[in-house]
Protein backbone atom coordinates (compact mmCIF):
# COMPACT_ATOMS: atom_id res chain seq x y z
CA UNK A 1 0.00 0.00 0.00
CA UNK A 2 1.12 3.49 -0.70
CA UNK A 3 0.86 7.03 0.15
CA UNK A 4 1.60 10.24 0.60
CA UNK A 5 3.13 12.09 3.32
CA UNK A 6 2.25 16.14 2.96
CA UNK A 7 4.39 18.51 4.65
CA UNK A 8 4.66 22.44 4.01
CA UNK A 9 8.71 22.84 5.03
CA UNK A 10 10.79 21.07 7.25
CA UNK A 11 12.74 23.68 8.97
CA UNK A 12 13.96 22.43 12.36
CA UNK A 13 15.43 19.20 13.82
CA UNK A 14 12.24 18.54 15.79
CA UNK A 15 10.62 18.64 12.28
CA UNK A 16 12.66 16.62 10.84
CA UNK A 17 12.21 13.98 13.91
CA UNK A 18 8.21 13.72 13.86
CA UNK A 19 8.50 13.24 9.88
CA UNK A 20 10.79 10.54 10.36
CA UNK A 21 8.59 8.98 13.26
CA UNK A 22 5.48 9.00 10.89
CA UNK A 23 7.53 7.41 8.06
CA UNK A 24 8.85 5.02 9.92
CA UNK A 25 5.67 4.03 11.98
CA UNK A 26 3.99 3.33 8.81
CA UNK A 27 6.76 0.98 7.49
CA UNK A 28 5.97 -1.04 10.35
CA UNK A 29 2.68 -2.16 9.11
CA UNK A 30 4.35 -2.36 5.60
CA UNK A 31 3.18 0.83 3.97
CA UNK A 32 4.94 3.10 1.58
CA UNK A 33 5.00 6.61 1.81
CA UNK A 34 6.33 9.14 -0.61
CA UNK A 35 7.31 12.28 0.92
CA UNK A 36 6.37 15.27 -0.83
CA UNK A 37 6.58 19.15 -0.45
CA UNK A 38 2.82 20.79 0.05
CA UNK A 39 3.15 22.66 -3.08
CA UNK A 40 4.24 19.56 -4.65
CA UNK A 41 1.52 17.17 -4.43
CA UNK A 42 -0.72 17.90 -7.15
CA UNK A 43 1.76 17.57 -9.73
CA UNK A 44 3.02 14.13 -8.10
CA UNK A 45 -0.59 13.07 -8.68
CA UNK A 46 -1.07 14.42 -12.01
CA UNK A 47 1.83 12.66 -13.23
CA UNK A 48 1.67 9.44 -10.87
CA UNK A 49 -0.38 6.16 -12.17
CA UNK A 50 -3.97 6.44 -10.99
CA UNK A 51 -4.97 4.71 -7.89
CA UNK A 52 -1.05 4.27 -6.99
CA UNK A 53 -1.25 5.93 -3.97
CA UNK A 54 -4.42 4.94 -1.80
CA UNK A 55 -3.80 7.44 1.57
CA UNK A 56 -2.46 10.57 2.31
CA UNK A 57 -1.54 11.91 5.65
CA UNK A 58 -1.29 15.45 5.95
CA UNK A 59 2.13 16.51 8.05
CA UNK A 60 1.13 20.24 6.86
CA UNK A 61 -2.65 20.87 8.17
CA UNK A 62 -4.57 22.19 4.63
CA UNK A 63 -8.08 21.53 4.86
CA UNK A 64 -9.05 22.72 0.85
CA UNK A 65 -5.91 20.10 0.16
CA UNK A 66 -7.55 17.31 2.42
CA UNK A 67 -10.93 17.96 0.74
CA UNK A 68 -9.35 17.86 -2.63
CA UNK A 69 -7.43 14.53 -2.26
CA UNK A 70 -10.35 12.94 -0.64
CA UNK A 71 -12.97 14.21 -3.93
CA UNK A 72 -11.04 14.66 -6.80
CA UNK A 73 -8.20 12.10 -6.69
CA UNK A 74 -9.99 9.41 -4.71
CA UNK A 75 -7.38 8.96 -1.50
CA UNK A 76 -8.39 8.24 2.33
CA UNK A 77 -6.96 11.47 4.09
CA UNK A 78 -5.71 10.48 7.57
CA UNK A 79 -6.02 13.74 9.35
CA UNK A 80 -9.08 14.26 7.27
CA UNK A 81 -11.58 18.07 7.79
CA UNK A 82 -12.86 17.08 10.90
CA UNK A 83 -9.68 16.23 12.44
CA UNK A 84 -8.10 19.45 11.69
CA UNK A 85 -10.74 21.64 12.76
CA UNK A 86 -10.61 20.04 15.87
CA UNK A 87 -7.47 20.28 16.35
CA UNK A 88 -7.24 23.81 15.32
CA UNK A 89 -10.17 24.79 17.38
CA UNK A 90 -8.72 24.28 21.63
CA UNK A 91 -12.39 24.70 23.00
CA UNK A 92 -13.65 21.53 20.44
CA UNK A 93 -10.36 19.97 21.00
CA UNK A 94 -11.18 19.94 24.69
CA UNK A 95 -15.10 19.25 24.65
CA UNK A 96 -13.48 15.74 22.18
CA UNK A 97 -10.71 14.78 24.94
CA UNK A 98 -13.41 15.07 27.64
CA UNK A 99 -15.58 13.15 25.88
CA UNK A 100 -13.40 10.37 25.33
CA UNK A 101 -12.07 10.36 28.63
CA UNK A 102 -8.40 11.48 27.86
CA UNK A 103 -7.45 13.72 31.05
CA UNK A 104 -6.17 17.21 30.10
CA UNK A 105 -6.27 20.42 31.65
CA UNK A 106 -9.09 22.46 33.04
CA UNK A 107 -10.30 24.03 30.06
CA UNK A 108 -12.74 27.37 30.19
CA UNK A 109 -13.80 28.36 27.17
CA UNK A 110 -14.95 32.46 27.61
CA UNK A 111 -17.70 34.35 26.33
CA UNK A 112 -17.40 35.96 22.59
CA UNK A 113 -19.11 38.38 21.27
CA UNK A 114 -18.15 39.72 18.13
CA UNK A 115 -16.26 43.35 17.78
CA UNK A 116 -17.36 43.40 21.85
CA UNK A 117 -14.31 43.13 24.23
CA UNK A 118 -14.32 40.49 27.01
CA UNK A 119 -14.10 43.10 29.68
CA UNK A 120 -17.93 43.43 28.82
CA UNK A 121 -18.07 40.64 29.96
CA UNK A 122 -16.09 41.33 33.26
CA UNK A 123 -18.48 39.88 36.12
CA UNK A 124 -19.57 36.49 33.97
CA UNK A 125 -16.06 35.95 33.35
CA UNK A 126 -14.80 36.28 36.55
CA UNK A 127 -17.02 33.67 37.84
CA UNK A 128 -16.79 31.57 35.29
CA UNK A 129 -12.87 31.29 35.78
CA UNK A 130 -13.44 30.73 39.39
CA UNK A 131 -12.49 27.42 40.08
CA UNK A 132 -9.20 28.11 38.26
CA UNK A 133 -6.33 28.75 40.52
CA UNK A 134 -3.85 31.45 39.72
CA UNK A 135 -1.42 31.09 37.97
CA UNK A 136 -3.33 29.74 34.77
CA UNK A 137 -3.21 30.05 30.87
CA UNK A 138 -5.24 32.23 28.36
CA UNK A 139 -5.17 31.57 24.86
CA UNK A 140 -6.45 32.10 21.82
CA UNK A 141 -9.45 29.90 20.78
CA UNK A 142 -8.58 29.12 17.53
CA UNK A 143 -4.76 27.93 16.36
CA UNK A 144 -2.52 29.89 14.34
CA UNK A 145 1.42 29.73 13.75
CA UNK A 146 3.57 31.96 16.59
CA UNK A 147 0.24 33.06 18.43
CA UNK A 148 1.73 33.93 22.51
CA UNK A 149 -0.03 31.58 25.30
CA UNK A 150 -0.26 34.57 28.38
CA UNK A 151 0.47 33.39 31.37
CA UNK A 152 -1.93 35.11 34.66
CA UNK A 153 -0.44 35.32 37.78
CA UNK A 154 -3.50 37.57 39.33
CA UNK A 155 -6.41 39.36 38.32
CA UNK A 156 -3.99 42.70 36.99
CA UNK A 157 -2.35 40.25 34.52
CA UNK A 158 -5.87 38.78 33.24
CA UNK A 159 -7.02 42.26 33.06
CA UNK A 160 -4.22 43.65 31.10
CA UNK A 161 -4.45 40.47 28.52
CA UNK A 162 -8.03 41.04 27.85
CA UNK A 163 -6.71 44.47 27.13
CA UNK A 164 -4.11 43.62 25.12
CA UNK A 165 -5.79 40.83 23.08
CA UNK A 166 -8.45 43.00 22.03
CA UNK A 167 -11.60 40.93 20.17
CA UNK A 168 -10.17 37.29 20.10
CA UNK A 169 -12.44 34.11 20.90
CA UNK A 170 -10.04 33.06 24.35
CA UNK A 171 -10.20 29.93 26.57
CA UNK A 172 -9.22 30.14 30.13
CA UNK A 173 -6.62 26.60 30.89
CA UNK A 174 -4.96 24.81 34.01
CA UNK A 175 -1.70 25.77 34.05
CA UNK A 176 0.54 22.43 34.64
CA UNK A 177 3.75 23.12 36.06
CA UNK A 178 6.90 20.85 35.43
CA UNK A 179 6.94 19.39 38.41
CA UNK A 180 3.34 18.22 38.24
CA UNK A 181 4.17 17.05 34.23
CA UNK A 182 6.78 15.38 35.12
CA UNK A 183 4.85 13.09 37.78
CA UNK A 184 1.39 12.36 35.39
CA UNK A 185 4.31 11.54 32.72
CA UNK A 186 5.38 8.91 34.97
CA UNK A 187 2.20 7.04 35.70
Amino acid sequence: MNGLLIYHTIQTVHEQKRLQHLIDAFARYKMKVVTVQLDQVIRLLETTTPGFFSFAYLFAEDLQLAKALEKGYNLHVYNQETAINIANDRALLSLTLRNEGISHPQTIVLPYVMNQSIMHQWSDVKTMIQPLAFPFLIKERYVSPNQPVYFIRSDDDLVATFQQVGLKPLLAQEYIGPLSRAVSDQN
